[in-house]
């Protein structure tokens, strides 16, 4: 899954919409969360992605309903999916309506607290045999569209609140380019689940997910104040008429 999520925001990068859908596709058909992932792969006024999407799925998925008919569909009456995505769905749109809000009235500020780079500096890129002597691997919008994919898969992961540490590991690509420590740390305390799946201790688990989620709440709730503090210096938002 991870790999088709990361090939489908190369190809976003790359502005090939249609082979970004056919991958997401392919990473939505072996679990179901990447398709949470739309809305940051999605490239207004153009068609091209969510059709290849829908193209990828109908296409690879035919046999199985051809060969097993409706009853391929039976598993999805007790998946827990109904219950989580209707309330996921408003908070995820509500995030990107608040990113996409933050990054026009005050880009600087932003880009400096949640869309910071790690590859933002120019170098040689030894890795894709430097066509040009020196390039910058990741620009500003680019790293944009890395943001969007982690705030949705750290608020799925979240809602979901899985006891499976693995469910958490899809983040982590998107860490490689955006500097976010909340999601950061969420990411490092997630193995204490394991010790719950070991030793099978449904009633613990309350006392598993405190040790990885209270902490996850407060490095955020540090992070949202120094970004609202930072938002407020802004002379834009400030109302201060410029000189």
């Amino acid at each position: 899954m991870i790999l088709f999520i990361v090939t489908a925001f190369l190809f976003r990068v790359q502005n090939r919409p249609g082979l970004s859908g056919a991958s997401l596709a392919c990473a939505t058909l072996v679990k179901f969360l990447p398709i949470l992932l739309i809305p940051a792969l999605y490239k207004r006024w153009t068609l091209r992605m969510p059709a290849a999407f829908v193209a990828t799925i109908g296409l690879l998925y035919l046999p199985c309903l051809l060969h097993s008919h409706s009853s391929v569909l039976g598993f999805l009456r007790s998946t827990r999916a109904k219950k989580v995505l209707p309330a996921a769905k408003i908070l995820f749109v509500r995030s990107l309506q608040s990113s996409a809000a933050l990054h026009q009235v005050a880009p600087d500020c932003s880009s400096k607290l949640f869309c910071r780079p790690y590859v933002s500096y120019r170098r040689r890129d030894l890795c894709l045999g430097a066509v040009q002597k020196e390039q910058r691997l990741v620009t500003s919008g680019d790293v944009r569209i890395f943001a969007s994919g982690l705030v949705l898969s750290v608020v799925a992961s979240v809602l979901i609140s899985s006891n499976y540490p693995w469910y958490y590991a899809w983040i982590i690509p998107f860490l490689c380019f955006v500097d976010f420590s909340p999601a950061l740390l969420l990411t490092l305390a997630v193995p204490v689940f394991y010790r719950s799946i070991s030793e099978y201790l449904p009633l613990a688990n309350f006392k598993f997910h405190s040790q990885v989620f209270l902490p996850f709440f407060g490095v955020f709730a540090l992070w949202f104040y120094s970004l609202r503090k930072t938002v407020l210096q802004t002379p834009q938002l400030a109302a201060v008429p410029e000189g």
